[in-house]
């Protein structure tokens, strides 16, 4: 929701948080943790976030700043982007979820309708309502399968959230770079198990050719970044 903080007299986006994402952790307790350590995070990469609380009738919420622009799903909906346009979020999105790494944040969802670009160009990393902390990674969650399924790694396919860490982001950011640079998405399927086995599988995607063609470096780096091992 969009609303207004008349306190400090600044928009602000409000977040009610889905029941189903709380039972993914072991403690609210944790979750709220985690929000505390985001909103110790300044980086013009990241959203800013200002408050997280429960509510009396029982609805976890997230306050944080207003992002006055457009998610970069609309983006490639309209036609995407030029490779250098592409290049310049993706830096802007990496050196984000890096700051957050070293924060000791994994984001877990990381995917065009969660990255905006604001009206200046830069682009911002958000929602990070199912990132893992320092205190959630390397344990054995009610379900690792959290986040949407075109984007998702390996690991989080097979719900191995023990396994998540800062490496299921960059797989992430591989496959949103896919998208960027070829207007498709690497991995599809008529169901959401053909395009789980997709990700799974040891091959990968293969870059289409186009006029003028994508550059080689970009090439390897998206492959890296989708790398298995």
């Amino acid at each position: 929701f969009k609303g207004f903080d008349p306190h400090l007299n600044r928009i602000v986006a409000v977040k009610l948080v889905h029941p189903e994402r709380i039972e993914l952790l072991e403690s609210l307790e944790d979750w709220f943790e985690e929000a505390r350590v985001l909103a110790t995070l300044k980086h013009p990469g990241i959203v800013q976030v200002y408050d997280a609380d429960k509510d009396e009738e029982g609805n976890v919420f997230i306050v944080s700043e207003y992002i006055d622009g457009q998610p970069l799903s609309e983006v490639l909906d309209q036609g995407g982007t030029d490779p250098e346009e592409a290049v310049k979020i993706l830096a802007d999105v990496s050196d984000a979820c890096h700051a957050a790494h070293l924060a000791g944040l994994v984001h877990r969802d990381i995917k065009p309708g969660n990255i905006m670009i604001r009206a200046d160009g830069i682009a911002v990393l958000i929602d990070f309502g199912i990132a893992l902390s320092k205190l959630q990674l390397g344990r054995q969650l009610v379900s690792g399968l959290a986040g949407a399924p075109h984007y998702m790694s390996p690991e989080q396919t097979r719900s191995e959230g023990h396994l998540i860490d800062r490496r299921s982001d960059i797989f992430s950011i591989g496959v949103v770079m896919f998208e960027l640079l070829c207007g498709a998405k690497p991995f599809v399927g008529s169901t959401i198990d053909k395009v789980f086995k997709k990700i799974q599988s040891s091959e990968l995607p293969r870059f289409p050719d186009s006029t003028p063609p994508i550059p080689r470096e970009l090439q390897f780096i998206c492959r890296k970044c989708l790398a298995m091992t």
